[in-house]
């Protein structure tokens, strides 16, 4: 029972939310396909994403070691704007 439980959270370190998660919520925030958005990390856990002309931050959040997520950390801004 023990190597089953430590197999199962060793697993779940190991898995984080996907790039694909990240396009899916952008591109609904920034209303862009998310073919068009292009993807910057800014840290471990921080997301810059730009496209169709906006940029929006977002964060990996994990609840409770269930399904990670990624959650809109910022004002979605013209992206001109957001560069400075």
């Amino acid at each position: 029972m023990r190597v089953c439980l430590a197999t199962t959270f060793l697993l779940m370190l190991g898995c984080g939310a996907t790039v694909e998660q990240l396009k899916v919520r952008a591109a609904i925030d920034l209303d862009c396909q998310p073919a068009s958005l292009a993807i910057r990390p800014i840290d471990a856990a921080t997301r810059s994403v730009s496209g169709c002309g906006k940029r929006a931050i977002y964060v990996e959040q994990f609840n409770h070691a269930t399904r990670p997520t990624w959650l809109l950390n910022s004002a979605i801004a013209p992206a001109a704007t957001a560069a400075r």
